[in-house]
């Protein structure tokens, strides 16, 4: 065994071999010269911030006091920040643990990190870890925006001739969410005033979802008054023991802070409706131009939104299939409302609906 440090190499994280000179954590002037135009960012076995390049502190706007000590959780949003205690608690006790890190695949490519007052900044990532668990963290800035989001496998197939590329993926929610009563302020409202009401609604919905739970959700499309969100996107990143959390989490935040927004528009009866559906999806690229998911998942999702009622949202019955598996059963006792409705295109349907305030209740009790 040899005693230089393994790279991150087609997305895969590699287990390094301690440093030749002895001590448990490898040397941060071991980086090789053509990081030191990125950010670099030395942790110790328990993820403790020990040294960062000079780069770090400009990308951040953290000073050297500042940053040095802190956990590397500080620059992650809540959701990440936990997956990646979780992800080295498990790694700590793994068996045969050099096997396992050397054949974990890492598809993810970049994320948001949080800079000193909270900003959030999306970067690429490389990630060392060493036998010791000691890690080495390299970030890049990304300056193109994270949308259109086309999936890394798929890429190759956009601006091309239409051609079949798709794959199929389980166990992903669809949430469908849309302005009732838009068409009435549509007709009354110039077009760039309906134009700014969508760009505010848009910007809600990002700074929510794409910079607090991307890679684990992210928005899929948008049209007109209509989001289409997607949670647990297996062609991304999967999160599976929490997909149903992490929808509750984001249709109650996103939904009262659109309908805050929307409130001050007092002639109008606006607020958001939000449809959710779980399982079975195909993905890919059937135009040569963009990344779409396609299914009947997805039309339930806005089936179900089409009859949703104010601070509500309706979920179809694998959701709440999903949802028994994540919470506790007196958590959801006597807070679902079940109702057979008559969907277009699915006929009679078990529907389920939840109040904002039970979401919140339910969330804030879970643990």
């Amino acid at each position: 065994m040899g005693n230089n440090h393994s790279k991150k190499v087609n997305n895969k994280e590699y287990l390094s071999e301690s440093p030749a000179n002895g001590s448990t954590t490898p040397s941060f002037h071991s980086i090789e010269d053509d990081e030191q135009t990125k950010a670099v960012i030395h942790c110790d076995n328990q993820q403790n911030i020990i040294e960062c390049n000079d780069n770090t502190y400009l990308l951040l706007n953290y000073s050297r006091d500042d940053l040095k000590g802190k956990h590397i959780t500080i620059l992650m949003s809540p959701l990440l920040a936990l997956v990646h205690k979780k992800m080295f608690k498990m790694l700590q006790n793994m068996n045969n643990l050099k096997y396992k890190i050397r054949n974990h695949k890492n598809n993810l490519r970049h994320f948001y990190i949080f800079d000193s007052i909270h900003n959030p900044i999306l970067c690429s990532v490389d990630v060392q870890i060493h036998n010791d668990f000691s890690t080495i963290i390299t970030l890049e800035k990304i300056e193109q925006y994270l949308s259109p989001l086309v999936p890394k496998k798929y890429l190759q197939y956009i601006n091309s001739e239409p051609s079949l590329h798709i794959d199929e993926y389980t166990g992903v929610v669809c949430i469908m969410m849309d302005i009732a009563n838009s068409t009435e302020i549509c007709n009354i409202i110039t077009p760039s005033g309906i134009a700014l009401i969508y760009h505010n609604i848009y910007k809600i919905a990002f700074n929510e979802v794409n910079t607090s739970y991307y890679p684990y959700a992210h928005i899929h499309e948008t049209c007109g008054d209509s989001l289409f969100i997607v949670v647990n996107p297996e062609y991304i990143k999967k999160l599976d023991s929490l997909a149903a959390t992490i929808t509750l989490q984001i249709v109650s935040e996103i939904q009262e802070k659109i309908d805050n927004y929307l409130s001050s528009y007092t002639n109008f009866n606006l607020y958001i409706r939000c449809g959710i559906s779980y399982g079975l999806v195909a993905g890919g690229v059937v135009d040569g131009k963009t990344f779409r998911i396609f299914g009947s998942t997805v039309h339930l999702s806005s089936r179900l939104e089409s009859k949703c009622k104010k601070e509500m949202i309706m979920m179809d019955e694998n959701f709440i299939n999903k949802m028994k598996t994540e919470f506790r059963d007196e958590l959801l006792e006597d807070k679902i409302h079940f109702e057979i409705m008559n969907l277009k295109g699915f006929g009679n349907t078990h529907t389920y609906s939840l109040t904002r305030d039970n979401i919140k209740n339910i969330l804030i009790n879970m643990n």
